[in-house]
């Protein structure tokens, strides 16, 4: 069972937030709605702990409307809200005066102690409005769980960076009464009431203002409680009043006084008891008032650089209203979901590609290392084996070296010459150091990976830069991965890197970019660029050499081909090649022959893996070599 929070990166999309692996909430900051809607980030959908829905994205009412999120309905003479503005004499119109909120990176992206921390940096400009005066937010984000309850702190700092002063208001400070909405908005499900009865629970959402802030204006603090059949939202009151502040007077963040504003709030999200008996903080609800319930905005000056005006914040509005949720837009090539201090999940048209485990959990016995685990097709197909009975320590693509000296970075027991395979204490480990390149664009990947390689007796032998690229190539229905590795010798010595053959034990060459394949592809086909075979093509050489597997079910092929860079310093390498009993593919640089490392030193070696779904002959396998001779993905 997965316990405690954990934290997702789907990188240049969206961050997820998971309590005990159901997910509590996504954080799209990268939204890909029109300029119409003032394109902002926001959270949808969110749940209790309990997994149930209180979220509405983009009703058909106001498709401007998604589950949590910033805006201000009047930005000086712009809309930072979405849909039309209200302009005083005249009611609501549609002005192309829409701004948006554009995510530029994320200072902070961290799970530690039970705790999520966000950092974010965002420019508020123009989305179809040249005039648009330009804002920096710093944004906070901070979520806990507590008892039944999760709560998301936010705090978001604007610094106005236009050349005049910026109006913040809302409709109700252009003349509408009741209308002033603005600031932390939430939009919740129209029928969460019915829905949560037959379950007999209830779901509660508060925003509450914290009270370290003492500077006026006032606002109440209030808790959402969905309770009737009906869907409607009864609204109570809390006890106290809380105060908003300008950031000068709150404890955190810091910040030069006279330079901006700033919207901090706390949401909790809770399901329990029907209805909730209190507030946080153990304060009671005041009768309920039933639909929705908003709180009047005012207006004021927003700073500009030179300091001229006031800074203040903008209102809050909780609403309930009607209306079916929209779908978010499709992906339209690959992406990355960053599953914080576990996994990188790369994804073709938002259906998963693979996943690279760079965090592993297995024991010492596996010598533990990342890998690339599951692997599919574009069609979707399994291509890759986890953990087989067999051999624990296969895991799908690894860099599995066995005999790096003395030591073991393959895992289970240690061939030695004239006594066999002996279980030693030398297994050691590939520890993650952290990636200084995660870059995702719908045409490739780009990932840069620091990892120190350390024996099970604790000493740093290695430390390593690994990279890896993917793009794919649907003209060829396949997808191609290209890794390189680059370890430097730290042990204060010569290293040899061998395999079992090397120490006695024949058509054993095995150590490098290893694969295992399903198992329903034993009994498959190996392919190389002299033709067809099977096992008894173990240790042949070549620059290129392809494996086709049949799945069952459809019993449709997928072919894998593994090729060998020309600046490998054995190029043409030596292939380890099963295809009888299990299929393993390993591009073997070590096959027969040691190779010495001396102290300072680095070894480098890179390869290309092609991916694709269908039976391909020599022919077909050849294509998609050529595809990756022509295709570098470095860019060197």
């Amino acid at each position: 069972m997965v316990s405690g929070l954990a934290l997702h990166h789907d990188e240049d999309a969206a961050v997820s937030v998971a309590w005990r692996g159901t997910e509590l909430f996504r954080y799209v900051h990268v939204p890909g709605e029109p300029a119409l809607e003032s394109p902002k980030p926001f959270l949808h959908p969110m749940r209790s702990l309990a997994g149930d829905v209180v979220s509405l994205y983009r009703p058909h009412d106001h498709i401007w409307h998604k589950g949590l999120y910033l805006g201000v309905a009047n930005y000086g003479e712009h809309n930072v809200w979405g849909g039309h503005t209200w302009v005083p004499g005249e009611g609501y119109r549609t002005w192309d005066d829409h701004g948006r909120i554009r995510h530029e990176s994320f200072d902070r992206l961290q799970l530690s102690g039970g705790v999520v921390r966000i950092v974010e940096r965002l420019c508020w400009e123009g989305a179809d409005s040249p005039d648009f005066p330009p804002a920096q937010e710093v944004r906070s984000l901070s979520v806990h769980v507590d008892g039944d309850a999760w709560v998301l702190d936010f705090a978001g700092e604007l610094t106005n960076v236009a050349d005049r002063p910026v109006v913040l208001g809302s409709p109700t400070t252009k003349g509408r009464p009741q209308a002033g909405y603005g600031g932390l908005f939430w939009r919740g499900q129209p029928r969460v009431g019915a829905q949560i009865r037959e379950d007999q629970r209830a779901a509660a959402v508060a925003l509450v203002v914290p009270a370290a802030h003492r500077h006026p204006p006032p606002v109440r603090a209030h808790q959402l409680v969905a309770a009737d059949a009906t869907g409607h939202h009864d609204l109570g009151a809390a006890g106290e009043r809380a105060r908003i502040a300008p950031l000068v007077r709150a404890r955190e963040p810091v910040r030069v006084p006279g330079l901006g504003a700033v919207l901090r709030h706390r949401v909790h999200v809770r399901a329990g008891g029907h209805p909730p008996a209190a507030l946080p903080g153990g304060r009671r609800e005041r009768p309920a008032r039933p639909r929705h319930v908003r709180r009047t905005g005012w207006e004021s000056a927003f700073r500009n650089r030179r300091g001229e005006g006031t800074a203040v914040t903008a209102g809050l509005e909780l609403g309930r209203v009607a209306g079916p949720g929209g779908e978010e837009p499709a992906e339209p090539g690959l992406s990355l979901v960053h599953e914080q201090n576990k996994a990188l999940t790369a994804r073709w048209r938002g259906a998963e590609l693979f996943r690279y485990v760079y965090q592993p959990w297995e024991p010492q016995l596996e010598a533990p290392k990342p890998y690339f685990h599951p692997l599919r097709t574009l069609g979707g197909d399994l291509v890759s084996l986890y953990r087989p009975h067999d051999h624990v320590w296969h895991k799908g693509i690894s860099w599995s070296l066995c005999n790096v000296g003395a030591e073991n970075f393959w895992g289970g027991p240690t061939y030695l010459r004239g006594e066999g395979y002996r279980q030693l204490d030398n297994d050691g480990t590939q520890k993650h150091v952290g990636f200084s390149r995660l870059d995702a664009r719908p045409e490739q990947i780009d990932v840069a990976q620091d990892l120190e390689w350390v024996t099970q007796a604790g000493k740093l032998m290695f430390t390593e830069v690994r990279r890896f690229s993917v793009r794919a190539h649907p003209d060829l229905g396949a997808w191609q991965l290209c890794y390189a590795s680059q370890m430097r010798n730290t042990s204060g010595e010569t290293v040899s890197f061998g395999s079992p053959t090397t120490k006695g034990r024949e058509a054993a060459g095995y150590s490098g970019l290893f694969w295992r394949g399903p198992r329903s592809f034993s009994g498959g086909v190996v392919v190389t660029p002299e033709g067809t075979g099977g096992d008894e093509l173990m240790g042949c050489t070549a620059p290129w050499l392809g494996f086709v597997g049949r799945h069952d079910g459809a019993g449709v092929g997928s072919t894998v081909v593994f090729t060998d860079h020309p600046s490998n310093y054995c190029h043409p390498t030596k292939w380890f090649v099963r295809a009888g009993m299990y299929a393993v593919v390993c591009p073997a640089p070590f096959y027969d022959t040691e190779h010495d490392v001396a102290a300072g030193d680095t070894l480098t070696l890179r390869y290309d893996v092609l991916i694709a779904d269908d039976v391909r002959d020599v022919e077909g396998c050849g294509l998609l070599a050529e595809r990756a001779s022509a295709t570098d993905l470095f860019g060197s």
